[in-house]
């Protein structure tokens, strides 16, 4: 399938019921703008006598269309269901045939086959396999692209494969510290509570390095800080904390100069 922008036009076929003319209208002014608005729609109107007939013509459109625009009312429902008179609606009949078999032969993925709605109330004649999927009423009086809500605008997002939101580009994994060891706190409360907000809090000043970039440097001096509190340090557990923020800083200076 083409996407916007690949240079290669987007291929639909519409299928309908030619019950009435102004539905014969509606049709038409839905396949006129996707055409206008760069996609390849077709309908029966476009080519009233192909030189293959009629069955033939079907299914070449149905196996070349990217996407099948099926505009469910009730005629279309009785037609394809078997419900209408003896000899009338057979093109419906057998369009409606081939796209049972396309589900058939593709039971979890219907990427092609879109209901459409020029009335909302005609949501119950939706074909039974296609009633879980998203459909579109389109207002064939209001086909525009500056409204995100109106139904055509939706319906041409969906072809032309551009939603209208995008998921962000997933970000790196955020480093957070965790809360002090209990059993570093027992005997030397205060102490192991200074030494813990030194590392969650502001360094002493840093002393400029040759060379080195700022974020290096304050990490830098964060190691010197714990350095000094781990050699003030009596308890073996208070100890292994600040080796643990010593460490965790070595490894941020490592990770800053490889993205350096």
């Amino acid at each position: 399938m083409s996407d916007a922008g690949s240079g290669e036009y987007i291929k639909v076929l519409i299928s309908y019921a030619q019950e009435s003319d102004e539905q014969r209208l509606r049709v038409r002014k839905l396949a006129d703008q996707l055409c206008i608005d760069g996609v390849d729609a077709n309908i029966d109107q476009y080519q009233p006598h192909p030189p293959q007939g009629w069955p033939m013509w079907m299914e070449q459109q149905l196996d070349a269309a990217d996407f099948v625009l099926v505009v469910f009312t009730e005629t279309y429902w009785k037609r394809a269901e078997g419900h209408e008179e003896p000899g009338r609606g057979l093109g419906v009949a057998w369009e409606a045939d081939l796209i049972r078999e396309w589900l058939y032969q593709s039971p979890h993925d219907n990427s092609r086959i879109v209901p459409i709605l020029f009335r909302s109330s005609d949501e119950r004649f939706i074909m039974s396999k296609l009633k879980a999927v998203t459909r579109y009423v389109i207002n064939a009086d209001d086909l525009g692209l500056d409204d995100s809500s109106n139904g055509y605008c939706q319906l041409y997002r969906r072809v032309t494969n551009q939603p209208l939101v995008i998921k962000p580009v997933i970000g790196r994994l955020k480093k957070l510290d965790p809360l002090p060891s209990t059993a570093a706190s027992r005997g030397a409360p205060a102490l192991n509570r200074s030494v813990h907000q030194g590392l969650a809090m502001a360094s002493p000043p840093v002393q400029a390095v040759s060379g080195e970039h700022p974020a290096i440097k304050i990490w830098r001096s964060r190691i010197e800080f714990l350095r000094t509190e781990e050699a003030k340090a009596a308890d073996p557990a208070i100890k292994f904390n600040i080796r643990q923020g010593i460490e965790d800083a070595e490894a941020k200076i490592r990770e800053l100069r490889g993205q350096l």
